[in-house]
């Protein structure tokens, strides 16, 4: 955890992506889209939402989880995304994740991203990630 028990993000941080609420098996991110992001079509990139939507549910699940897992006491296993929608340059997008099932060793749950101005949903995934618990 960061200060004030924001949980760090460094590379969604790096791309611009800003930790707006956790709560216990759910996490909130934000994103203002600019140039940087954008592919050549200028529409906002895969990998900017893939990041996105994988760290939000990364974030909610070291939230339910506690510190107790240590370093690397998660990882991303399986991950299906979907693209419905596009986004633009100057674009705010919004992304929930919510951890929907944890289990001793695996953990699955649901992410979505949406355009802030009109709610629509640009970018869905689901995800696994494999969980690792510390050794007493």
């Amino acid at each position: 955890m960061a200060e004030g028990g924001v949980p760090r993000a460094q590379f969604t941080a790096f791309i611009g992506g800003v930790v707006e609420e956790v709560r216990e098996g759910y996490c909130r991110l934000g994103l203002v889209a600019g140039p940087q992001h954008l592919d050549r079509d200028g529409a906002l990139h895969a990998g900017v939402l893939t990041t996105l939507l994988d760290s939000s549910l990364g974030i909610a699940l070291g939230g339910l989880r506690g510190r107790s897992g240590g370093p690397r006491s998660q990882a991303t296993i399986e991950m299906s995304a979907g693209f419905p929608g596009r986004a633009q340059s100057g674009d705010k997008i919004v992304v929930e994740g919510r951890v929907t099932h944890l289990l001793e060793t695996v953990a699955f749950g649901r992410a979505e991203a949406r355009r802030d101005r009109d709610g629509e949903v640009i970018a869905e995934a689901r995800l696994t990630f494999a969980v690792r618990h510390a050794r007493p």
